[in-house]
């Protein structure tokens, strides 16, 4: 892969982490993550063109919902820790549902990154 590639590739990850940061949190930070996922995304799609990045940015929002699984992965239930002088409990969701949706979307997000690269190289002929 070219470095103009990798680097739209990179670039449409973090527009697909910035959207699902909005999206996570838009009650409380997504608005004002928002604005900054729309410039990035205008500048991807402006640099880098209909280059088929979509694939990559599916696997940046994948990041969100896999953070979440792994912040998750004691649960389901109530989830105590404890140190020498504290005690701390917390009511923590199943991992399970974040996991797998974290793996469908990354999962998706590779399969067109790799359709599109397939197709292109048909077409360049290489």
């Amino acid at each position: 892969m070219s470095g103009r590639w990798s680097g739209g590739l990179a670039a449409s990850a973090l527009v697909g982490l910035l959207w699902a940061f909005t999206a996570a949190g838009i009650m409380t930070i997504g608005i004002f993550v928002a604005p900054f996922a729309a410039v990035a995304t205008w500048l991807t799609v402006r640099f880098v063109g209909g280059r088929g990045v979509w694939g990559a940015a599916l696997c940046g929002v994948a990041l969100m919902p896999g953070w979440i699984a792994i912040l998750n992965r004691d649960g389901p239930g109530n989830v105590c820790h404890s140190g020498l002088n504290w005690e701390s409990c917390t009511e923590e969701m199943s991992p399970w549902p974040w996991a797998a949706a974290a793996l469908v979307l990354f999962a998706a997000g590779v399969f067109l990154t790799v359709r599109r690269v397939r197709r292109h190289r048909e077409i360049v002929g290489r």
